[in-house]
């Protein structure tokens, strides 16, 4: 609810300024394409957003991936501790991302920028770890189908379990968005070579792996350089705010074929744009 009434000021003050804004001698309009890559990922943890994630937080919740089910009951003190050790030192999952965006922005002579972009964004999700029990499940199951497959003592099953977590891989398809974005900002600086602003932004679209809603929200801090009077650069610092909600079957029965729009998780990122751009 506190999220809809946001989006409400916002639009509110987006056409509310840009019909004050009509009466302003218009300054200019800025047309550009850019690409941004993710610099920053604070809190990223894969399994939030998907349970198909292992969960590699180190706390007694998580207690089946930290220590391990086998080394849990059958292991000595040493192998807990040397599981609990490889556990925290093992590779962190990290979080690469790509953006491209076409924008078009009216600054007017007050120096308030209204501005929309076209975002194509895509994340790759590195160094992801193989959960414990299903490693070990998977392993019992080669052992009994294959003849020829070696059969191991619980000494070596309790070894193969505490390296675990350093058997990491990549999903190269972790998230992939497209969205709208309406943008409000404000430049500092007007008939300089260099046009530093401020801007705040919404956004809706869609994910595609998830099959979800998509509402994103960003603070950008940026400047153009102008290289001549229709053409310029832009770099810009970008912290985006993405939140995923789907629908899903009402758990009551007096609203059984009903469907409510759910929180299904939350990504923070920053990121790095580059980009060039025409005004006229």
């Amino acid at each position: 609810m506190n999220q809809n009434k946001v989006v409400v000021f916002f639009l509110f003050l987006f056409f509310h300024l840009g019909i004050y804004s009509q009466n302003k001698i218009r300054e200019k309009s800025y047309f550009e394409g850019a690409y941004s890559e993710v610099v920053a990922y604070p809190q990223f943890s894969p399994y939030k957003i998907s349970s198909s994630y292992t969960n590699t937080e180190n706390n007694i919740n998580n207690r089946s991936n930290v220590i391990g089910n086998l080394t849990n009951h059958y292991g000595t003190h040493e192998q807990k501790v040397a599981s609990w050790i490889a556990f925290e030192n093992a590779p962190k999952p990290k979080l690469d991302g790509q953006n491209v965006s076409l924008f078009y922005e009216s600054v007017f002579k007050s120096g308030v920028g209204l501005g929309i972009s076209v975002n194509s964004s895509n994340f790759q999700a590195k160094d992801i770890r193989p959960d414990k029990s299903n490693a070990i499940f998977n392993l019992g199951l080669l052992t009994r189908e294959l003849p020829n497959f070696p059969s191991y003592d619980m000494n070596h099953l309790i070894a193969y379990e505490i390296l675990l977590p350093y058997q990491t891989y990549n999903d190269n398809s972790f998230l992939h968005m497209r969205y709208l974005s309406f943008q409000l900002g404000y430049h500092f600086l007007e008939s300089s070579t260099f046009d530093p602003y401020v801007r705040v932004g919404f956004g809706w679209g869609r994910e595609r792996f998830t099959d979800s809603y998509l509402v994103q929200s960003n603070l950008t801090l940026g400047s153009r350089i102008l290289l001549h009077d229709q053409f310029y650069l832009m770099v810009e610092v970008i912290g985006n705010q993405y939140d995923s909600h789907k629908k899903t079957p009402s758990p009551t029965a007096a609203n059984l074929f009903r469907e409510k729009l759910d929180h299904i998780w939350s990504l923070k990122e920053y990121s790095a744009k580059f980009g060039v751009g025409i005004s006229y």
